[in-house]
């Protein structure tokens, strides 16, 4: 199966196992990954037990966010190698989805689960540029809160633009590039 750019998650269930915080951080190292790996491989990564990421992984094979690419014996043992589905999993909430209240419960999940892993990242950044004293580590972080005035047909072409920046620079081109973890977000303020 060719890797598909977006996947949308629109039913009960894909917004159920997406959601779960530990999945996520499955889907994380997938992502980071160059190639196919086997559950014992994500495992190690995450430093779990293959047992606890089989068991997931299984759940993700379920709504197709997962696929298996490729199995291997290894030592007489049938290693399976699984990839991601889509570069982008998407949550669409249509008349269809459900209960409104669980969407909305599975939804503040992923984000705390993202705003969690994306504040750890800040904080231990933080961490080292203050101990070390040396700015230059921390060179290019920032966090910026930003009003923006958007109409509806604006919000999406927003959301569009910045995708396709961040496209050109997920790839690292060059051994002087450094990861950067990007948290990008627009969200309509609600007024109470």
């Amino acid at each position: 199966m060719k890797m598909e750019n977006v996947r949308i998650l629109n039913t009960d269930k894909e917004m159920k196992i997406f959601s779960d915080p530990f999945r996520l951080q499955i889907i994380s190292a997938y992502r980071k990954g160059t190639k196919p790996m086997t559950a014992k491989a994500v495992a190690d990564i995450l430093g779990v037990a293959p047992s606890k990421v089989h068991y997931h992984v299984k759940k993700l094979l379920e709504i197709d966010i997962l696929e298996l690419d490729h199995t291997q014996v290894i030592n007489g043992i049938l290693a399976k190698y699984y990839k991601l589905t889509a570069e982008e999993f998407r949550l669409e909430v249509t008349n269809k989805s459900g209960d409104v209240d669980v969407i909305a419960d599975q939804t503040i999940q992923i984000f705390h689960s993202v705003f969690e892993e994306f504040k750890s990242i800040l904080y231990k950044t933080a961490k080292v540029v203050l101990h070390d004293g040396d700015i230059q580590k921390g060179k290019g972080t920032f966090l910026s809160s930003i009003d923006i005035y958007l109409d509806d047909e604006e919000a999406v072409a927003f959301h569009d633009e910045i995708l396709a920046l961040a496209d050109k620079y997920k790839e690292k081109k060059n051994d002087n590039q450094l990861c950067y973890k990007s948290l990008i977000t627009a969200v309509q303020q609600m007024d109470d």
